[in-house]
């Protein structure tokens, strides 16, 4: 039984997982999409702006995860709206990895140690 699918984002693939694994989580890889919002941050911001989303991803749960999405959209909304709106479309599976226990929280918010296996 296959429990959870952890992608990069390459566009399609999670959907190709869905179909075959209906009842299975999907977690997008957090490290990949940071990667892909760092270049569209000013550099003025980019050190505060990536402080901030780092606030996301290592709440202790679920919910303190979302109000600090909350206070990132409050900051940056007004000068970042589109990575905002990214981040807030691909939440729900940016977050997924709090479903599970803490303890492999941090082996699956990201693909990069799948990456590395296959290398």
């Amino acid at each position: 039984m296959v429990l959870l699918g952890v992608f990069d984002g390459l566009l399609g693939l999670d959907d190709a997982f869905r179909e075959i694994y209906p009842k299975a989580d999907v977690q997008h890889c957090i490290v990949h999409k940071v990667r892909a919002t760092f270049p569209k941050i000013r550099v003025q911001h980019k050190t505060d702006f990536i402080d901030d989303l780092k606030t996301i991803y290592t709440a202790p749960d679920h919910e303190l995860a979302l109000a600090a999405f909350d206070t990132v959209i409050t900051k940056w909304n007004k000068l970042y709206p589109k990575e905002i709106k990214a981040w807030e479309d691909q939440l729900p599976t940016l977050l997924t990895f709090y479903k599970y226990p803490g303890k492999i929280k941090k082996a699956i918010y990201t693909s990069n140690p799948i990456e590395r296996v296959y290398r």
